[in-house]
């Protein structure tokens, strides 16, 4: 996923939202998760347009739907 990611170079920070995603799913190794931190942080990122409360994932820099 992170090498497509990186072939895609798509402008917004994907990686984030993917990863956050695969460690809430759980099941997958920390290394594989890193993978797609590698690429950095350099952004806050909106999972979705259009939220009317958010709650702040520190760790993966997101705004995601409040309880989420």
């Amino acid at each position: 996923m992170a090498s497509y990611l990186k072939k895609l170079n798509y402008i917004y920070p994907y990686h984030q939202v993917i990863g956050f995603y695969m460690q809430k799913a759980g099941g997958y190794d920390t290394s594989q998760i890193d993978l797609l931190r590698s690429p950095g942080m350099d952004y806050d990122f909106y999972i979705a347009y259009g939220m009317r409360e958010t709650e702040y994932i520190k760790e993966w820099r997101l705004h995601v739907p409040k309880g989420f």
